[in-house]
């Protein structure tokens, strides 16, 4: 079971943990294994793939390099699944710029029934998918310091008109490194900040 099963925050934080007690990839395969015999791993997949264990390490290994002043924040297994969800946000995104990428080379019809594309005029525009809301977005946009979409303030703006190959591989830099930066306004962010306090 989980086998190509993207991982949820709880599970993330469960791996990352290890990570920041020394674990090896091994090692955290042999927890899975234990706590499973145990019937203790709740609603976090049985994974025996050593592939993606190394996958989560490099999510987390990209949080060590972050500026050390910040890595208070960083180094908190809640914020590094933030980053992971952030990630799979980014990718989202991507798809949905890579085809209005294509769509003003190709010029296409959309269809009325296309999930993530819908014509207005003679522009096209980027439907707003269901798991990223608006302010999800802008807050997005804000974790990535770099600013990858610089002059658009909303997922709203996103049209085949404003889209460039450079934002594509941007936010694709993004999805692999996770490098994103914790930010004041993110709701996320600040309960770390303020439980870091008390």
């Amino acid at each position: 079971m989980g086998k190509g099963q993207s991982p949820s925050p709880e599970e993330l934080i469960f791996i990352f943990k290890q990570f920041q007690q020394g674990a090896y990839d091994s090692d955290v395969l042999h927890e899975y294994k234990e706590l499973d015999a145990h019937g203790k791993l709740g609603h976090i997949p049985f994974r025996t793939d050593i592939r993606f264990i190394r996958q989560q390490r490099k999510a987390y290994d990209a949080v060590l390099k972050i500026q050390p002043e910040q890595q208070h924040k960083q180094l908190d297994p809640r914020f590094i699944a933030h980053c992971e969800q952030l990630a799979c946000s980014a990718e989202d995104i991507a798809s949905i710029v890579g085809r209005l990428i294509r769509q003003k080379k190709e010029q296409c019809p959309i269809s009325i029934n296309d999930t993530q594309l819908y014509s207005v005029g003679n522009t096209v525009k980027a439907k707003i998918p269901q798991i990223t809301s608006m302010r999800l977005f802008e807050i997005h946009l804000q974790h990535d310091k770099q600013h990858p979409l610089e002059g658009i303030n909303s997922f709203a703006e996103l049209s085949d008109k404003n889209v460039t190959p450079e934002l594509f591989d941007r936010l694709n830099t993004l999805v692999r490194s996770k490098a994103f930066e914790p930010v004041s306004y993110c709701p996320i962010c600040r309960d770390l900040t303020d439980n870091a306090k008390t």
